[in-house]
């Protein structure tokens, strides 16, 4: 998946669909080049989420 924007990417406030359902615990970070900019936060993200036994 590309990385999907609700909102103007470029306004400090908009939001990162992939971040918000790794942070929710409903997807797993997966990486597909050229798209990895992103990798290390959703990692991060993915580790919290499963450690606070969120989502499925």
């Amino acid at each position: 998946m590309a990385y999907v924007w609700l909102g103007n990417a470029k306004n400090p406030k908009a939001e990162m669909l992939n971040q918000t359902l790794v942070k929710e615990g409903y997807a797993q970070v997966a990486t597909f080049p050229p798209n990895v900019k992103y990798t290390d936060s959703f990692v991060k993200l993915q580790k919290q989420a499963k450690d606070a036994k969120k989502g499925m």
